[in-house]
Order: C-alpha cells, then structure tokens, then sequence
C-alpha cells in the first residue's frame, strides 16, 4: 500500500484520513498550521504530528494529500511538490484544478469527496460520492484505487463538470444551511418557538427530493407569487434589510423558475416596496 503524508488537519482531513487508514494506509505524518490539530488527528493515525513551516523538511511519502484551502493550495504546491517530485500530490478540492501541481511535479491529482464534514460529526465515508482525475492514466488509477478502497461512489470526472458540481453543492449544502440560520434567527424572537419545531418540516423537504424533482416539490406564496402574504412576511424583515433582500430575491427567483417551467410567458414581478402592506 502507498504511503501517505497528509497536508491539513481540518474538518475534511479529519474524516478522509481515519477512512484511508481503516483501509490500510500507513501515513508518515500529518501537516498542519496547527500544531494542537495536527497533534490530534496524527494520534489517531497513528504517525507524527508536524507544523507547516518552510524550513521544516517533510518526510519522504508516495503520496502527498492536501486537505486544505483552495486559496493556500498554489503556496503548499510550491512549497511541498517542488520538493518532493517522484511522489504523487491529490489535493481534495471540488473548485481547484489538479493543473496547480503541473509545473512543479509529473503525476497528480484530485480526489473530491462531495459531503459536508464538521469536526465531531460521524459519517459514514462509504456513503459520500467520490470524484477523481490523474494527470495520466496510471496516476488516475492510483487515485482511483484509493477512492474506491473509502467510497462505494466513486466516479472519474474532469474540471469543468467538478467546479460546476461544486457550485451546485454549495447551493444544495452551503446557501440552505445558511437559511437554516436566518430561519433560527427569526423564531428565536419568541421564547415559545424553537428551531426544533422546524426539523420535521427540513426532514419533509429532504425526503421529498429523493422521489421528486426540485421544482416538483417546491411549494409556498413564490410559487404562485402570492403578494399580500410575499408582502406581509417581507415587512417582519425590515430590522434586517440583508435577510429581507434575500427573501425578495428568492421569492422572485422560485417565481420565475415557476413560469419558465410551465411554458409561460416569463413576467418575473418586482421586488416590493419597503413600505408596510395591509
């Protein structure tokens, strides 16, 4: 089995480097920022714990994997694969294209697992959907081999597909979660409501798109662009004028979808005024 020395010891490493170890990875080290992190997650792969500094020399892997920011991948490569040439570099990201290793090593990578991770949350890696690309085909079927010894779904996909699959998660993960918040924030003015009255209604929404269509399950006052209700709902929104632009785009937004996909003429309505609305 190759070995592995891993770069990051946050939410994604966390979670991919326990599933690779279970599957008989040996790792020679985890790199972090974070001396008290990588600490951690080394005990639990059972290797050294080192801080990511220039001056600090790595030790030698077959595989170097970065599970870190998009925006420090073209420092680490720098950094990490001009040193280390006959290796193998993967970074994870959905949004990176595994070209940031291109001028500084021969065989490289992405393998992209597709799921929300947060320190502390379980999950099962067999379950999340795995998508992977080589600079050349034997690369691509380490990579291959790695994914599928953690993933029952594992598929090869190159860039374009993969930052618009990532753009699309961030939509269907990140903006829902954030809703999420925002609805938290608006029950939270009532001491008799809590978020946990909602769940059953975030489960409903979720299981529904598993037999139907977005569209097909979308329901509320946008769908048809009830205004007394879009109007009455919007003016409880004026101490946070952000929270109410989002609610008048969104609402205009599924509006619009609506018309669109029914064939109809597309007459998008105006975002409302700010004034109260009887």
């Amino acid at each position: 089995m190759p070995t592995i020395t891993l770069i990051g010891a946050g939410n994604v490493a966390s979670h991919i480097g326990p599933a690779l170890a279970a599957a008989g990875y040996a790792f020679k080290a985890v790199v972090s920022r974070s001396v008290s992190s990588a600490q951690v997650l080394a005990e639990k792969l059972s290797t050294t714990a080192i801080v990511n500094e220039p001056s600090v020399s790595l030790p030698s892997a077959d595989i170097y994997l970065y599970c870190v920011s998009d925006d420090a991948l073209p420092q680490l490569a720098r950094h990490i694969a001009a040193n280390h040439p006959e290796a193998v570099h993967i970074h994870t990201s959905g949004s990176t294209p595994a070209d940031v290793f291109k001028p500084f090593v021969q065989r490289y990578g992405v393998l992209y697992p597709m799921q929300t991770f947060t320190k502390g949350a379980p999950l099962n890696f067999r379950d999340i959907p795995c998508f992977v690309e080589g600079s050349d085909p034997a690369t691509a079927d380490v990579i291959m081999q790695m994914a599928c010894r953690v993933s029952d779904r594992v598929t090869p996909l190159g860039f374009e597909a993969r930052r618009d699959l990532h753009l699309a998660a961030v939509w269907a993960c990140n903006f829902v979660n954030h809703c999420y918040h925002l609805a938290a924030d608006i029950v939270s003015r009532h001491p008799e409501l809590s978020f946990a009255m909602l769940l059953p209604l975030i489960d409903e929404t979720a299981r529904k798109v598993h037999s139907l269509s977005p569209r097909q399950a979308q329901t509320g006052p946008a769908v048809r662009y009830d205004s007394r209700i879009i109007n009455m709902q919007r003016d409880r929104l004026t101490s946070t004028p952000l929270t109410r632009d989002i609610y008048d785009m969104m609402s205009r937004s599924i509006h619009a979808h609506t018309v669109t996909e029914q064939n109809q003429p597309q007459t998008p309505p105006q975002a409302p005024s700010s004034q109260s609305h009887d």
